[in-house]
């Protein structure tokens, strides 16, 4: 393929292909090409059409599907509140044990359910937010701690993905 260069003569072009006149050299026209190059006025590019016939040969990737990876539900049910009260629930989760104490009991488990908040055992009174496609099913969780007084998450302790 031949390497586009622009013509140092502007002026031997009459317009720019934008419509301008050339009269000041604003349109640097690439060698070979009359109405191909740059406008300096309007800041366009005008490229030449590249013939794909004459490309000695262009690769092909096939494309394999993804396949989705998602937590196993075992592991994603067994953290949940279910149909645990939120106070019993937040005997083993900080960040529940907050949400009670701001809330009171009802609001603290429409909330946990809602956000698909779970509970671990990766620390004590650890926290796993669970990310949860459109169809319902887990992909990740981030598991993190937070203190049960201020619902401040703990800096002590980095996030861990699940």
């Amino acid at each position: 393929m031949n390497e586009l260069r622009f013509d140092n003569r502007r002026a031997r072009v009459n317009s720019c292909p934008c419509g301008k006149s050339n009269k000041d050299g604003k349109f640097s026209p690439y060698k070979g090409y009359d109405d191909k190059g740059y406008c300096h006025s309007c800041g366009e590019t005008f490229l030449p059409t590249i013939d794909n016939n004459k490309q000695p040969f262009q690769r092909r990737w096939d494309e394999l599907p993804k396949q989705m990876s998602y937590v196993p539900d075992n592991l994603f049910k067994g953290g949940l509140i279910g149909d645990k009260t939120a106070a019993e629930f937040s005997e083993r989760n900080n960040f529940a044990k907050y949400l009670v104490s701001l809330f009171g009991d009802a609001t603290a488990k429409e909330v946990m359910t809602t956000y698909y908040l779970g509970t671990t055992k990766h620390w004590l009174g650890a926290n796993i937010f669970w990310q949860v496609d459109k169809t319902g099913k887990p992909r990740a969780g981030k598991i993190m701690q937070y203190d049960p007084t201020t619902g401040k998450r703990r800096k002590d302790l980095n996030p861990t993905w699940v």
